[in-house]
């Protein structure tokens, strides 16, 4: 298993089978190698990246690695969808001009049947 090269500072993704992967910074790196970061702060992680004093037999040990720009960009644009679907379901009342909107965004080739 490979060390994970990490500073204070680095952006890092949280992963595990609980949880969606979330963005999390680097704030501090023990002389023995153990990683802590802003999101989940009384959870520490060995130098390969795996949650300690974690009992995984229901596969919810936390992980962290390395966050590609790329894979940032995806996180965020998927916590942004969720963002918007989460206020949707609470909307309660909205206009035809509104309702015609959203069906023309959700179904762009589909006429709606009124």
């Amino acid at each position: 298993m490979e060390e994970l090269k990490v500073k204070v500072g680095d952006k890092v993704i949280v992963s595990s089978g609980w949880i969606e992967d979330r963005l999390a910074t680097v704030t501090k790196i023990t002389p023995t190698g153990r990683i802590r970061i802003d999101v989940f702060n009384d959870i520490q992680f060995d130098k390969y990246g795996r949650e300690m004093g974690c009992d995984d037999r229901w596969g919810n040990r936390k992980r962290i690695a390395i966050c590609t720009p790329e894979y940032e960009k995806r996180i965020r644009e998927a916590a942004t969808i969720k963002t918007v679907i989460d206020y949707m379901h609470q909307v309660t009342e909205i206009n035809i001009d509104q309702a015609h909107a959203i069906w023309n965004i959700l179904h762009p080739s589909q006429d709606i049947e009124e």
